[in-house]
């Protein structure tokens, strides 16, 4: 809220913007060139929780 106030003041100060907080992992079961199952763990994918910066 105050950085929105203080944007609206001087507009060299960057909007407040909402951001990731939190991430979690995905599984992806695919297959690959070669016609084989392949279960990949993706790191930091699914957005969990997300808050103002």
């Amino acid at each position: 809220i105050v950085q929105t106030l203080v944007n609206s003041v001087n507009s060299s100060i960057p909007k407040a913007c909402c951001v990731p907080t939190e991430l979690s992992a995905i599984s992806m079961l695919y297959l690959d060139e070669y016609d084989k199952v392949v279960l990949k763990n993706y790191q930091e994918m699914v957005v969990e929780g997300c808050g103002c910066r």
